[in-house]
């Protein structure tokens, strides 16, 4: 959310830059379309090009974030998931934080790309995705980076529960307890969420770029799977 609101911000800053420079040239006799007519290379350099670079900049970051992710889950010897392929776990209705019986969509998550491999005896999926609406509202600890997630797929289902920023559980009392509770608080694993047999993170990598975080995310979502409690009978 605070990426699109710093996007926001320098759209709204390119505007005022360019009303700004519209007021002075018509208090100097000079109107925009009279600079475009007469003027029409330092029309361009003045309001096109800084826009235009702007709208770059982001293309080719998006690029170089995707392509570095690519690289380095193909380095590791991951095997590529078709993000179309499946139903994933979020796309769903969400909880709904008063009655676990109850659903409410708020939001969507794209996955952008995805890829999976073993750890031991648990199947792993990680990703890149992007979150549309408040549906990622307390999943993440960071407000600024890349969003990964991380999915691992439990031995038995443990019905719908979650733990949501800054402290809030929801869903399937049975899956409260104090160890949790208390690697929660420590920053030692992430915001999490169950549906069924699947366990699912969202984090964020601090640079876009570097996909070096990843594996730290994956050993925290293994973590939260090793302190979930057995399913019940």
């Amino acid at each position: 959310m605070r990426s699109v609101v710093r996007s926001v911000g320098l759209l709204v800053l390119w505007v005022v830059v360019y009303g700004t420079a519209a007021l002075l040239l018509q208090l100097g006799g000079w109107g925009m379309s009279t600079l475009r007519y007469t003027c029409p290379d330092l029309f361009l350099a003045l309001f096109g090009v800084p826009l235009t670079g702007f709208l770059l900049f982001r293309l080719l970051r998006r690029l170089a974030r995707r392509w570095a992710f690519r690289r380095f889950a193909d380095g590791s010897g991951w095997q590529r998931v078709d993000p179309g392929c499946r139903d994933w776990p979020w796309a769903g209705p969400g909880l709904h934080r008063d009655d676990p019986a109850r659903f409410r969509v708020r939001g969507r998550v794209l996955v952008r790309s995805a890829w999976t491999f073993r750890s031991g005896d648990r199947q792993v999926t990680v990703g890149e995705v992007t979150g549309f609406g408040g549906i990622l509202r307390g999943t993440l600890e960071h407000d600024f980076g890349q969003i990964v997630f991380v999915l691992v797929t439990l031995p038995a289902p443990l019905g719908s529960m979650a733990m949501r920023k800054p402290f809030e559980f929801i869903g399937d009392r049975h899956g409260y307890t104090s160890t949790l509770n208390v690697a929660f608080l420590n920053g030692e694993i992430p915001p999490w969420t169950v549906r069924g047999d699947e366990l699912f993170t969202f984090q964020r990598l601090r640079s876009g770029t570097d996909p070096s975080g990843i594996p730290a995310a994956v050993q925290r979502a293994l973590r939260v799977a090793e302190l979930l409690p057995e399913p019940t009978r």
